[in-house]
């Protein structure tokens, strides 16, 4: 049976009339339509109202947008793109049809987005309230209406052509096809505002240009020379010390961790031959490493990396890498 069979169904049961021939083109209007099996032409729409759940314990739910992105931002449940992700974020509204309190948590609704090559990725996390995106575990009273978002990883390039919605085992399923529906990121890595690519698309960062990267934006703040002392050592005989100056800002409403442990700096000589790194972001005021939490909200913090050059040296190639996602930025040195 067809959504629009089920939809008649549910007009005639209801009220004993038979359903108007013209439908009425205001989704706010519209009966709540049973969600259903994978059947040709039975997909979700966006703003249409369906219903979902095991009969007498229905819930009515909305999808009213979706987005992709880097990251995802909430004081309890932020997140961020790993390799080869991009984070899809929902946004829905629910209602109880039922005369009595319906339950609504994390566990309510089933997520999952499928990629064209057939691998599922499925929404493990919080059901969050809008605006706030405080995490939901309450009842809802009868006719009661809360919007609501969620957000998890899913494949990070590629059209969303099937996302699964479903409340309870064994109950029909809703699969919306979001294609030329998502609204766009904004991303250095993202040509398209829907895929986000593992290699960024600017051939380099400039000085004073800033890249989202996983829950970080980081800012370039040039280069220079120097035969100064660091960390209390002076370049070796014959070398001289280059040092790259970058800013880190968190961009999720969450802690984040800032070390040596989360980029990979690399330089690399005109020759081709990449030079070490001593593994050690120091704060550009002084010789103290960097190992701290970045709030949210807070000011930069301004660091620098260095390296033992050849006192020759003229020209270099220099990129910033986030080790947990493996996207790269060149910084640009000329």
């Amino acid at each position: 049976m067809s959504l629009t069979a089920i939809a008649a169904s549910i007009l005639i049961s209801q009220g004993g009339q038979k359903p108007k021939t013209k439908p009425t083109t205001k989704p706010a209007q519209t009966a709540p339509t049973l969600g259903t099996v994978q059947l040709p032409g039975d997909n979700g729409k966006v703003g249409v109202t369906y219903q979902l759940g095991a009969k007498g314990r229905e819930l009515h739910f909305t999808l009213d947008s979706a987005t992709v992105g880097m990251n995802f931002s909430a004081p309890e449940d932020s997140l961020a793109a790993g390799e080869n992700q991009r984070i899809l974020i929902l946004n829905f509204t629910v209602q109880n049809p039922q005369k009595e309190e319906m339950g609504l948590s994390a566990t309510t609704f089933g997520f999952t987005a499928v990629s064209p090559d057939d691998e599922n990725f499925k929404f493990s996390g919080y059901i969050l309230g809008l605006p706030k995106k405080g995490k939901i575990s309450q009842s809802l009273k009868p006719a009661q209406k809360v919007k609501c978002v969620v957000a998890f990883p899913i494949y990070a390039t590629g059209p969303v052509t099937k996302v699964m919605v479903n409340k309870g085992d064994a109950t029909p399923i809703l699969r919306y096809d979001l294609t030329g529906k998502l609204d766009k990121m904004e991303s250095a890595f993202s040509k398209d505002g829907i895929d986000l690519d593992q290699t960024t698309k600017f051939p380099a960062l400039a000085k004073g240009e800033t890249v989202d990267i996983g829950e970080f934006g980081v800012t370039y703040n040039g280069w220079e020379f120097t035969n100064e002392k660091i960390k209390g050592y002076a370049p070796s005989k014959g070398f001289k010390y280059l040092v790259l100056k970058t800013s880190f800002k968190n961009l999720v409403a969450k802690d984040a961790f800032l070390s040596f442990a989360y980029f990979d700096y690399s330089v690399t000589d005109g020759s081709g031959q990449k030079l070490p790194w001593n593994r050690d972001i120091l704060f550009e005021g002084s010789d103290t490493s960097i190992y701290q939490k970045l709030v949210f909200g807070e000011d930069d913090i301004k660091g620098r990396v260095y390296f033992q050059v050849p006192e020759t040296m003229t020209s270099f190639s220099a990129s910033l890498t986030h080790v947990s996602s493996k996207r790269k930025v060149k910084l640009q040195t000329n």
